[in-house]
């Protein structure tokens, strides 16, 4: 019952969300876009928005096969390594067997969970700072940095299961460190990124992919968690977890494309044209 308020009350606030402009001026309904646009930005900016949906809109629908097109490529990169990476970061493991890591580590359950609720506490809270930020700051930068965080968290825990030190409350002040720098970095960017990256009509379908592979890549995580932690031991794991994200650093250095203060159509026509 308790899991049921909260889904009970996104269901009622999917009520006042309004359609995507783009979307609705793509099917004719352009006048309904003006007047979300107007909305969100104001009447002489909602004017300038149409104009540029117009020049970037088509009336086809997209194909899965358009995002290995040449000019989508590097796009779809972006958007299955975030997605990968996300996962791989290890951030579904320690929320799926956090209770069961921090007992092994020495906690009694009932501390075990206790510790968890003050995780989860944290993580909601980083992930305002997100909402706050992300416009403020940019993407890469708070991308950039709070990888850099999740690895040195991560290297941290890895240390402290080597050394098998049984402080609960180091344990769970580094985890916390870990799911706070993810909430406001890797967590929410990559859908950003992801979402904004690709034109109108193939988003969806570019989401669906990077969206399959984020589910894939939890599913692989989560069941190998288990048997690398009895083989190689939690330490291994965790610096294994750092290891990828260290990947992820270097790739929002030189890879990853700042989108930031740019519309949908600035960002599709910044990507480059193919031969004809």
């Amino acid at each position: 019952m308790a899991a049921t308020l909260p889904a009970v009350l996104f269901a009622l606030a999917t009520l006042f969300i309004p359609e995507s402009p783009r979307w609705l001026a793509m099917v004719g309904r352009e006048r309904r876009a003006r007047e979300v646009l107007a909305r969100i930005e104001g009447k002489d900016a909602a004017e300038e928005s149409i104009l540029g949906i117009r020049a970037t809109i088509t009336d086809a629908t997209g194909r899965f096969s358009e995002l290995l097109r040449a000019r989508w490529r590097k796009a779809l990169v972006v958007a299955i390594f975030l997605a990968l990476v996300s996962e791989f970061s290890g951030i579904t493991v320690v929320l799926y067997y956090g209770p069961d890591i921090l007992t092994q580590a020495g906690l009694q359950l009932s501390d075990a969970l206790s510790g968890f609720v003050i995780i989860g506490a944290v993580k909601m809270l980083f992930t305002m700072v997100a909402l706050w930020r992300i416009d403020r700051t940019g993407r890469r930068p708070l991308l950039f940095w709070g990888t850099i965080g999740c690895c040195v968290a991560l290297a941290s825990l890895g240390v402290f299961f080597a050394l098998q030190q049984t402080s609960g409350i180091a344990l769970v002040t580094l985890i916390g460190l870990f799911c706070a720098f993810f909430a406001f970095s890797v967590g929410p960017i990559k859908w950003v990124v992801i979402s904004e990256i690709f034109p109108t009509r193939i988003r969806g379908r570019a989401v669906a992919a990077a969206t399959t592979a984020i589910w894939l890549a939890d599913a692989v995580a989560n069941y190998l968690f288990p048997w690398a932690r009895d083989t190689y031991g939690a330490s291994m794991c965790f610096f294994a977890f750092a290891l990828v994200l260290a990947s992820q650093i270097l790739f929002v250095r030189f890879i990853m494309p700042e989108t930031r203060g740019r519309t949908l159509e600035e960002i599709e026509r910044s990507w480059p044209q193919e031969n004809r």
